[in-house]
């Protein structure tokens, strides 16, 4: 028998099989935890199907509902307040995953072998079980981040990969026919570059090789980057070759020719040739041969299979895509490589203004707003409140000087371990009019208590919402943030604190729209502001004109 009482608003559930339940719980955690400390991923994985496991089956057992996970969530942080990841959300996680997979399939499957990030990400994005396994494996072997792993699956490499039509089991011999064949893709998906359907094929050459990590990452593992335009000389000719590589798991050169349009027949024949002059002029002793790879616009078909059945080459063929999605500044067709060179130029000049956000506290002692503002500074967003009582003094009066110098206003609340509505109403009555104030959560560690738990962000976030009618930004580090993947707290834009040259996604999120790149020591430069000092700064992941109707939408 179980009761259910109310003690402090949290349902308290008390009962001999439970309490029987947390115990043996607790011992296996306490048990396994050192495990997991030195074996790193795998026991961690097994830790959580375990502990999903067991909530599968006393909830089946014993007839317990969705309450029991928050009252167990409670106490195993209580149990064990050095450990991270027993939050609700992630307690149902692990359910979902005891659902998703038996034992014997984590341990086949390479499943234990990738961080529990990446589990969610394929358990929560894919429901076939064979494409699961193989983006656990793929990822495995690749070393794939988590952001290469969620575009891997958005532009369903699984369906592409080996799909080329290619004549290589008849030029090539196996194993080598086999590798190459499942080295291609069809299509290939170049969505990083901002080009538009009547792009010539020099321009998507000259942006591929301007987005050469991306476009390495499209092709698959193994290419090495060569050069474009290559130079051949055959007798007194010259000829150039759209993209060259050397792939080191096939030990081969792999030439790249691209087309705009249709295919044509003659590219094999032109192809044919290209493989032939590198074979003569670059393959060395233990090199294997030559393989060639058309990429064009239009589908694959019967042409294409007929072009190459009597090449003497290999030859694989294959769509490429580029994104429609364009900025109505960008042209889709540029008649010149010098005008392209102009556009890209220009474009790059305003996505460097977006540059233009400092975030502040207290700690800042001296702040000139208007020296801020002719270095460039267009928005501040300014710490105002902390848990239930704390208001930062300098707020009010530096709200008015920024105002003063036409700067956008922004107000974040350091979230700590209280009820979440009633920080929610101390925000906003220290913000006072917020219409043209931009709303933002801090989560991060609290040094001096309890950290804010996700229900209370959720509960903050709601009350924001219910007062404002929008959601505030959510801030914090992807570790940090792990916990926090909710379905109402993933409803607010994010503002990534990541210091270093690249932002990593925490889990939930599938872009930022802030990414604080610096603390005014580390991170990519510029790090100072004039009037300020070192500082918070930030980026925002548009153009100004965005910027600014993001901040008061």
């Amino acid at each position: 028998m179980i009761k259910i009482v109310e003690r402090n608003t949290m349902t308290k559930i008390i009962g001999k099989e439970y309490t029987e339940f947390l115990e043996q719980l607790k011992g296996y955690i306490a048990t396994n935890r050192y495990k997991a400390a030195l074996a790193v991923n795998s026991k961690l994985i097994l830790l959580y199907h375990y502990t999903g496991t067991e909530i599968l089956k006393r909830q089946k057992e014993y007839g317990w509902g969705a309450k029991v996970i928050e009252q167990l969530s409670k106490d195993l942080r209580d149990a064990f307040p050095d450990m991270k990841g027993f939050s609700i959300q992630n307690l149902k996680y692990m359910r979902r995953f005891a659902e998703e997979y038996s034992e014997n399939e984590i341990r086949q499957q390479a499943v234990d072998q990738l961080p529990w990030g990446h589990n969610i990400v394929i358990m929560y994005e894919i429901k076939n079980k064979e494409e699961r396994l193989w983006y656990a494996k793929k990822s495995r072997e690749h070393g794939w981040s988590r952001n290469i792993l969620s575009m891997q699956i958005e532009t369903n490499l699984y369906k592409r990969e080996g799909k080329a039509i290619t004549n290589f089991r008849n030029k090539l011999t196996s194993p080598q026919s086999d590798l190459a064949q499942q080295t291609l893709k069809n299509p290939y998906v170049f969505d990083f570059l901002s080009l538009g359907k009547k792009a010539h094929e020099r321009e998507v050459e000259k942006a591929l090789v301007a987005h050469i990590e991306r476009f390495l990452l499209e092709l698959g593992e193994g290419f090495a980057f060569l050069g474009r335009q290559y130079h051949l000389q055959v007798e007194d000719r010259d000829f150039y070759l759209d993209l060259l590589f050397y792939h080191v798991k096939l030990r081969c050169y792999i030439v790249i020719e691209l087309k705009a349009g249709k295919f044509k027949p003659e590219y094999t024949g032109k192809m044919n040739f290209y493989l032939s002059a590198v074979d003569d002029l670059l393959r060395q002793p233990g090199d294997n041969p030559s393989i060639g790879l058309i990429l064009y616009r239009s589908k694959v078909g019967v042409v294409a299979e007929y072009a190459l059945r009597d090449m003497n080459k290999p030859i694989g063929l294959a769509e490429y895509q580029i994104t429609e999605n364009l900025p109505e500044e960008i042209k889709t067709a540029l008649p010149t490589i010098e005008e392209l060179e102009a556009e890209l130029s220009r474009v790059s000049d305003k996505e460097e203004s977006v540059n233009v956000i400092v975030d502040l506290s207290h700690w800042e002692e001296s702040v000139d707003f208007k020296l801020a503002k002719e270095d460039g500074i267009q928005g501040v967003i300014h710490k105002a409140t902390q848990g239930l009582k704390y208001i930062d003094l300098t707020y009010a009066e530096r709200r008015k000087a920024s105002e003063e110098e036409g700067l956008m206003w922004g107000a974040y609340h350091f979230g700590v371990g209280e009820n979440g509505k009633d920080q929610a109403e101390h925000f906003l009555k220290t913000v006072g009019d917020y219409s043209q104030v931009l709303l933002a959560l801090d989560i991060e560690e609290n040094r001096n208590g309890k950290n804010i738990t996700p229900e209370q962000a959720e509960d903050f976030v709601a009350k924001v919402h219910e007062e404002t009618g929008r959601f505030p930004l959510i801030y914090g580090s992807a570790y940090f943030l792990e916990d926090f993947a909710t379905p109402t707290l993933t409803k607010c834009p994010l503002w990534l604190a990541k210091w270093g040259a690249e932002p990593t996604l925490p889990i939930g999120w599938r872009n930022w729209i802030l990414w604080q790149y610096t603390d005014g020591q580390t991170g990519p430069k510029p790090h100072e502001v004039e009037g300020i000092g070192a500082c918070d700064r930030n980026k925002f992941n548009g153009t100004l004109e965005e910027l600014r109707d993001f901040w008061i939408s």
